[in-house]
């Protein structure tokens, strides 16, 4: 069963080697960008070619590599996604932390249609976790999707969610520091809808339980309360 996060949330990372998915439903001219940074002292972004996204698709010294989309998936299978892949066994604890950002021009993050990390093994591509998120506003232009740190029983990813401003048009080369502090345990709930998305769009909190979009298994998840807690096919409140 996948684990559903929410700001603050950690889950540890019990793999070598680390796939994070960023998914969104609806197509934009303009898509959402996913990034890793590598922050510096004070949470200060670093010199740029410590950022590794679509325009810069390998680390320095490949710790991190930008894919265009999931490995072997058809796009159409399940929505549009851009992808990581980070090598959590070569990455050392004075690398952390590495943060992962999606960023778009202003406005597209809202119309996106529940934006989510979803965190795989590479190797085995089982789920671990993911992350539904929404923007703060409607002028957001990145978020910080959560960050990976070593502790003493390995490596584990935060839950974030914050806005931050990513530069002109959402540019992940023009990111501007510092980054917001990291989110603390149990600070919010499931992301709220977003004010100005799609007309009809369904509330994420709902879409994340029980009856996923079709062709998107990644949301085939249960409440953290259990199974009876899943909405009725009426929709009707849960018992």
């Amino acid at each position: 069963m996948t684990r559903v996060l929410t700001t603050g949330g950690t889950v540890r990372l019990p793999v070598t080697r680390l796939l994070a998915v960023l998914r969104w439903t609806h197509e934009e001219s303009s898509p959402p960008a996913l990034s890793a940074l590598f922050p510096g002292p004070g949470r200060r972004i670093r010199p740029e070619d410590t950022i590794v996204f679509r325009g810069r698709p390998r680390h320095p010294a490949g710790l991190v590599r930008w894919l265009p989309a999931a490995p072997g998936e058809k796009p159409a299978s399940h929505g549009p996604s851009q992808a990581l892949q980070i090598s959590l066994a070569r990455l050392d604890a004075a690398d952390g932390p590495v943060v992962l950002a999606a960023s778009a021009p202003a406005g597209v993050l809202a119309r996106a249609g529940t934006p989510r990390l979803v965190l795989h093994d590479a190797d085995g591509q089982d789920a671990l976790a993911v992350f539904p998120f929404a923007p703060e506003s409607t002028g957001d232009t990145a978020v910080v999707c959560g960050e990976l740190n070593r502790s003493d029983s390995g490596w584990e990813f935060r839950a974030s969610g914050r806005a931050f401003d990513g530069g002109p048009e959402g540019d992940p080369g023009a990111f501007r520091g510092p980054l917001p502090a990291p989110a603390r345990p149990g600070a919010g709930s499931l992301p709220r809808p977003a004010a100005a998305g799609r007309a009809g769009a369904a509330d994420p909190r709902r879409a994340e339980y029980g009856r996923p979009p079709a062709g998107d298994p990644d949301h085939f998840v249960l409440p953290p309360q259990g199974p009876q807690f899943l909405p009725s096919a009426e929709g009707a409140p849960p018992r």
